[in-house]
């Protein structure tokens, strides 16, 4: 059975690829490090993933050991399943962000109107809100004119 497993990423002046686990909050004491980083001593791709699944298998085990835990064992459960997803933004510099505040800006307007209005009382209300936002969003990320849009929407009905 193949390991999901972090991808490498290739160190920026030398061109030899790395592997960099960073170590949760609860085990840093116990393992006295925020993050393990190894080198994987090969400048091409192939290699670098080949010999990354011994190093994972060495950092789980280094973190499986650290504690007695139970939380701290939930919690590298987690980070095992999402192994993948964990550092997308490394393979995709520039397209995929390393946080989500591009996700909280865009509810930000839709919280604060929930907020002063106190939410609202008919269920319509709030999707017809909901439904204009995500229109006006997508419409600004295509580079479209927001209002063009809802009137193309709404003529088209």
């Amino acid at each position: 059975m193949a390991l999901p497993m972090s991808r490498p990423y290739q160190h920026p002046k030398t061109k030899v690829y790395w592997l960099r686990k960073v170590v949760p909050v609860p085990l840093r004491e116990a393992v006295g490090q925020r993050e393990l980083k190894v080198s994987l001593r090969t400048k091409d791709a192939e290699a670098a993933r080949v010999a990354a699944r011994p190093a994972l298998e060495r950092f789980d085990a280094i973190l499986a050991t650290a504690t007695d835990c139970e939380l701290a064992h939930e919690l590298l459960g987690q980070i095992r399943r999402a192994r993948d997803q964990l550092l997308t933004f490394c393979d995709f510099p520039g397209k995929v962000a390393a946080t989500n505040n591009v996700s909280e800006r865009a509810l930000r307007p839709s919280v604060i109107q929930r907020k002063v209005t106190n939410g609202y009382r008919a269920k319509w209300a709030a999707d017809a809100e909901a439904d204009l936002r995500t229109t006006v969003d997508t419409a600004r990320l295509s580079g479209a004119n927001p209002f063009q849009t809802i009137l193309g929407a709404v003529s088209a009905r």
